[in-house]
Order: structure tokens, then sequence, then C-alpha cells
């Protein structure tokens, strides 16, 4: 069982633009990446909208990066900006809000967000 932190206001951002579509199962949850710089990404995307969210991060990183599917809704209540998401196996993890919230870690690849990011225009927020 490996434990990471996470922002749960950028989570809830991008959960905002996930797929509701079934049909592409790799976009209904919310992708969590760590970079070589030392940076978290959270992305949320159906395909025709994104939500790019990135943090300055130090602790286990994620390399390879997960797709986390929330089973329930999560919820207003705002206890911590962080809140630790508990990854027991490949297909399952449990984020600790108020409550705990069963997830599904999706199983499949993220399309390359990266490439539909302008470069050259400067981030409304840092």
């Amino acid at each position: 069982m490996e434990t990471y932190e996470i922002n749960q206001d950028f989570f809830k951002k991008c959960m905002k633009a996930v797929s509701k579509d079934e049909v592409r199962y790799h976009l209904c949850g919310v992708f969590i990446h760590d970079d070589a710089e030392g940076i978290r990404h959270y992305v949320g995307t159906n395909g025709h909208i994104l939500v790019h969210c990135k943090e300055k991060y130090e602790g286990p990183t994620l390399k390879e990066g997960i797709i986390v599917k929330p089973t329930t809704t999560m919820g207003t209540k705002k206890c911590m900006i962080h809140v630790p998401l508990q990854v027991y196996d490949e297909s399952t993890a449990i984020m600790h809000l108020d409550k705990r919230i069963l997830c599904d870690i999706v199983d499949g690849q993220y399309p390359a967000y990266e490439k539909v990011i302008p470069t050259d225009v400067k981030p409304e927020t840092e």
C-alpha cells in the first residue's frame, strides 16, 4: 500500500472537466503525475475542455502517474488542502477527506495533454 498527498482543491477543479461517457473510460478520472522538476500535475479532460493544475511537491512521487476516479461524490467540505490518497492495489484507492471516498484506478493510457496546452500564453495562476 502506498500513500500520496494530493491537493483536494486541484482534484475537485479537474473533476469538473472529466468525461461522463464510459466509452472513453480513460478520460473518466483525474490524471495525477509528477515530473522531473518536482511538480505534481492534475489533469481532467473530456476531449473538449481541459483543466490542468500544478504545484511544487516534495514527497513520494508518481512518475508513471495514475488516473483516479471517485466512485461517489466528494462533497463540498474543506478540512485540509492536502489529503492522503492510499493506493491499495492496481485498481483501488481511498481518498481521506472528511469521509473516506473509494476510488477506482483506471487502467489505460492518458492522452498526451501537454501537446494541446499553449506554451506562449502567461498562465492565469501560478
